[in-house]
């Protein structure tokens, strides 16, 4: 198996920077492009010579964990602190890195033209009668919608992402006015919640760091099988969790309040009450500007069949030999006193790895 290297990456063009020797290194990858990345640099005289302080700045630099040409983990540097050891300690530098999603926290959804034609001013909203470049509208499958909005976020300014251009029409819909100042990566959040996933997927292209963006209603890149019994596969099962505050029978959403009126809908299942679970209820105001019922009826439904049966969270340790990534499927053998023996489909929701452990600690549902 190749070992963890840690390179430094020009954030606006992926161009190679430097191999950064590294003493700790830790990282975590989630679903839908949220992560971090935690880098311990000793200053030594070669850490000198590579002008890593010079070179690896806030923003300007992204740091990639790379095992061969492999990336396991790559964002954008968010922060750095130099500390001091004196007498009794090594100097040392530490970084803290997010994910392209952090960096998309840093672009607004404000339709791009105007990055060359804007002009400080009192800003009239009228929707009968819109002025350009005041609001984004598009309406699109769900994946499409994301699609523009990445493509927007490149439209201000470059980043070294490979994007499908979005086509238009279908049935989701956003719109944002330019005093919204919306966040790319809230914007995101928003179509995510209605049942689409996301990818940003690093690659290592002519020594050049670049993302691939995808997006679907279901992302996954691996399928695996383990089995803890098989020596060889270096799997093992060591926590299981069970923590029924996400689990729901009945979901009320409420949106669109406007003076008197509001939109609401209702999602329903006797999974749980049918199996001799009382019945449990929730009730969501979080998208109260959300005007499309339909959409309403989909969180709902959503809600619940994500809340209708056990929510038990499996905790293994995996041979970092297997690049189990956040979204990927295990079909899981077990055979054990409490859980017995059976086949388990899961859901990867999380992936740790640190240069410290050859395992990698992966939570799935």
């Amino acid at each position: 198996m190749e070992p963890l290297t840690v390179k430094a990456y020009d954030t606006v063009t992926g161009a190679y920077l430097a191999r950064l020797p590294v003493s700790e290194c830790d990282w975590s990858d989630e679903r839908n492009g949220k992560g971090s990345l935690n880098v311990t640099v000793p200053l030594t005289d070669q850490t000198i010579r590579k002008s890593v302080w010079a070179k690896v700045k806030p923003w300007k630099a992204t740091l990639a964990v790379l095992q061969g040409n492999t990336v396991r983990y790559a964002g954008p540097v968010v922060s750095r602190h130099y500390t001091i050891g004196g007498e009794s300690a090594s100097d040392e530098l530490k970084y803290t890195c997010g994910s392209m999603m952090t960096l998309l926290g840093k672009r607004l959804v404000i339709d791009p033209v105007n990055r060359a034609e804007w002009v400080d001013r009192q800003i009239v909203i009228d929707d009968q009668h819109p002025v350009a470049g005041m609001s984004v509208e598009y309406s699109a499958t769900g994946p499409n919608v994301l699609y523009r909005l990445v493509q927007i976020a490149l439209q201000w300014g470059p980043l070294p992402v490979d994007s499908p251009a979005p086509v238009a029409g279908g049935s989701v819909s956003i719109k944002y006015l330019i005093t919204d100042l919306k966040t790319v990566s809230d914007a995101m959040g928003d179509i995510t919640q209605r049942g689409y996933e996301t990818r940003f997927d690093p690659y290592i292209a002519n020594n050049t760091l670049r993302y691939r963006f995808k997006a679907a209603s279901t992302l996954v890149e691996h399928s695996w099988a383990f089995n803890p019994l098989a020596k060889e596969q270096r799997v093992i099962i060591t926590d299981v969790d069970d923590d029924g505050q996400e689990m729901i029978g009945q979901e009320w959403e409420t949106g669109g309040s406007n003076d008197d009126k509001a939109f609401m809908a209702m999602a329903n299942s006797s999974t749980l009450t049918d199996d001799g679970y009382p019945l449990l209820q929730g009730g969501d105001l979080s998208h109260s500007t959300e005007t499309s019922l339909g959409s309403l009826q989909g969180y709902a439904r959503r809600t619940v069949s994500a809340g209708s049966h056990g929510q038990d969270t499996y905790q293994l340790r995996v041979g970092c030999g297997h690049n189990v990534l956040a979204g990927d499927s295990i079909g899981l053998h077990t055979d054990d006193s409490v859980l017995g023996r059976t086949r388990l489909m899961l859901r990867v929701e999380s992936v740790k790895g640190s240069f410290a452990d050859e395992f990698l600690t992966v939570e799935a549902k």
